[in-house]
């Protein structure tokens, strides 16, 4: 039985000791993860006061001891209360939060892994631990990345050469870029410690023959694999196109064939030293589980004075490769995002550089956030970065911008918005923060309400100003000084009606030209393409979402692992994650998407903070997209946040 003891130390306050409060203490972890979760409950009906009196709110700090050896340090995330539950879910993540949170752009010319890791972690004010050598230096360029997909993207390059697998260790406050696969000096075992067990294959997405055609569908020639072909009689091919046979070679075809699928978990009484990244010895004879394993996945629960552990398991020593950014600087490798993706100018007259002019703080380079939602919510995007101007101060420095991406002062009605004490919308990202703007002027004040820019102006501006009038023509001058052009109503825009109506001007051209007709009548330019569109639409239904899941069984994989395993099909490799598939084959305006062409985009619900749909024609999307479980859906097109669109069959 293992003695526990969560303290809470209040933000500006006071340390708590709520053991005694807590009915369990449950922390996991996994590989495609940088950050670790420690999950708990407060008995505590909804209407209590005494979580108000202790003051446990977001970004107070929590640390976890078992038998008086501290295993746990991290901050409150969330806070959650429910209605017809007499407890308070509290969720934490440790610092390796703040390395997959914090997006950089930059640029590595013959840098090292750990040379360039040991810049970022002491960017962020992070304690820095053991960092692995490689001595592999290496160049690459990086637009809105992560720390960690940074870090782990050098470390996935090096690995290429050192034939090592790395990961980032948090032991808590102290980051550690450490070789994956250290074996622990625990072992389960039957006839011990283990309490259930499972070991499962499969060949759902088995693949034993390979049919090379080239562009137009013509058959080069076809290879079957001997060992796989036993397994199952009967073909499960896959088509590889290529230019001209010549290309062809038998690593290329190797890559195509897929084998059987192992799948195990094991719930045992082991220590929390078992965790991702770990291997272990393992020996269960009924299940077959016998031999050295790596965790995937962990899950340690404290609950009633018992302990215990559940691990996902991996025959194979596999990292979380990355490979985000790009080995050469393009003219234009942020196409994804800028000023005519998706959108065009309703008549505003204003430029993406006229509003970097003004932009400043956390905004600073943002124009093209403010052009895109100025021409779906049909407001001129000038007017509300000169609102945003008034509102966070000319340097847009504001506690509210800073903090809680709130550059408008918006006090958010709606429900599935976090807000501060007083009531202010909290938004995740910048551009979820611009949205917010634009929604409730484009909706409320100009289309619902009519207001000019003058009626508008009088609204946000400072409670002290005592001359609204001389104050408004201020903004009308600052209009001019930043367009070149008088201010005139006529420029304001006629608003939308809703965000169904603002997300109706994003433009999407269907493929109207190839010579070859899919069985949904759509043409496509070649066979790639068309593989890619078809499958997605036979999975449609099908699945089921798995974050973080199988790279190779598209039955039990992430919106991502979707993406990746229908380029596969198609004879097309691309990176099984958004932050490398972002980067992957070529960037496309959102008004050209054709079918076959998928998009990676904003998302405040995956981990990640990213999610990827595939264009299929006709306005529509294919994608995997959540919750747990959920099988993959098709649905009409939309966008989220900044959104990249890559084509990778041409």
């Amino acid at each position: 039985m293992n003695n526990i003891k969560l303290i809470v130390h209040i933000r500006n306050g006071p340390f708590w000791d709520i053991t005694s409060m807590i009915p369990y203490v449950k922390i996991s972890g996994s590989k495609s993860s940088v950050s670790r979760t420690l999950e708990t409950e407060l008995y505590q009906s909804i209407n209590d006061k005494q979580i108000q009196q202790l003051g446990i709110i977001e970004g107070s700090s929590v640390c976890f001891y078992v038998d008086n050896d501290e295993k746990y340090r991290g901050n409150i995330i969330d806070v959650g209360k429910s209605s017809n539950s007499i407890t308070t879910k509290i969720i934490c993540k440790d610092v390796g939060h703040t390395l997959a949170k914090s997006k950089h752009s930059r640029n590595f010319v013959s840098k090292t892994a750990e040379q360039v890791s040991i810049e970022l972690i002491k960017l962020s004010k992070l304690n820095l631990g053991k960092v692995e050598n490689t001595n592999i230096k290496l160049t690459r360029y990086f637009r809105d990345t992560s720390i960690y997909e940074i870090i782990m993207t050098m470390y996935t390059l090096a690995s290429k050469t050192t034939k090592k697998q790395y990961m980032i260790d948090v032991n808590l406050d102290t980051v550690n870029i450490v070789e994956r696969g250290k074996a622990l000096s625990i072992a389960f075992d039957e006839d011990s410690n283990i309490i259930s067990a499972e070991h499962n294959r499969s060949i759902e997405e088995l693949v034993n023959q390979v049919t090379v055609v080239d562009k137009n569908g013509n058959k080069i020639s076809e290879h079957i694999n001997k060992d796989l072909i036993k397994i199952w009689g009967r073909m499960h091919n896959a088509i590889l196109e290529v230019e001209n046979k010549s290309q062809v070679n038998t690593a290329m075809i190797n890559e195509q064939y897929h084998g059987v699928d192992f799948t195990s978990k094991l719930e045992g009484y082991g220590n929390y030293d078992c965790k991702s990244g770990m291997k272990v010895h393992i020996s269960d004879k009924h299940t077959g589980l016998i031999g050295e394993f790596y965790i995937d996945s962990d899950t340690h629960e404290w609950s009633g004075g018992n302990y215990k552990c559940s691990l996902d398991l991996n025959f194979n020593n596999i990292m979380d490769t990355k490979e985000a950014g790009s080995d050469r600087l393009e003219e234009n490798s942020n196409a994804g995002e800028t000023t005519t993706v998706g959108t065009s100018d309703w008549g505003h007259d204003v430029t993406v550089e006229m509003l970097n002019k003004i932009l400043r703080g956390k905004l600073a380079g943002k124009g093209d956030i403010f052009y895109k939602y100025g021409n779906m919510y049909r407001v001129n995007p000038m007017v509300l970065a000169l609102i945003a101007r008034i509102e966070c101060g000319a340097k847009m420095d504001s506690n509210l911008a800073m903090n809680s991406n709130n550059f408008f002062g918006i006090r958010d009605p709606r429900s599935n918005i976090r807000k501060t004490s007083k009531g202010f919308g909290i938004y995740s990202t910048i551009d979820e923060g611009v949205r917010a703007g634009f929604h409730f002027i484009g909706i409320s004040h100009v289309y619902n309400k009519k207001r000019n820019l003058s009626q508008l102006i009088t609204v946000w501006a400072p409670p002290f100003e005592n001359n609204t009038s001389g104050y408004i023509a201020n903004v009308k001058n600052l209009y001019k000084q930043y367009t070149g052009t008088d201010w005139s109503d006529t420029k304001m825009g006629t608003g939308v009606a809703s965000d169904a109506d603002a997300d109706k001007n994003i433009s999407y051209v269907a493929s109207d030209s190839g010579s070859i007709v899919g069985s949904n009548g759509v043409k496509y330019v070649n066979q790639k393409q068309k593989i890619i569109v078809e499958e997605a639409l036979k999975m449609v239904g099908k699945g089921r979402y798995t974050y973080g899941g199988s790279r190779s069984n598209i039955y039990a994989t992430d919106c991502s692992g979707f993406i990746h395993i229908l380029h596969k099909k198609a004879g097309i490799r691309i990176g099984g994650d958004t932050s490398s598939q972002k980067n992957n084959g070529r960037a496309v305006s959102l008004s050209q998407a054709l079918p076959g062409d998928y998009i990676v985009m904003g998302s405040r619900y995956s981990p990640s903070g990213r999610h990827v749909v595939l264009c299929v024609g006709n306005g529509m999307i294919v994608h995997n997209g959540g919750p747990q479980g959920k099988p993959i859906t098709k649905q009409k097109l939309y966008t989220y946040g900044s959104y990249y669109v890559r084509r990778c069959w041409d």
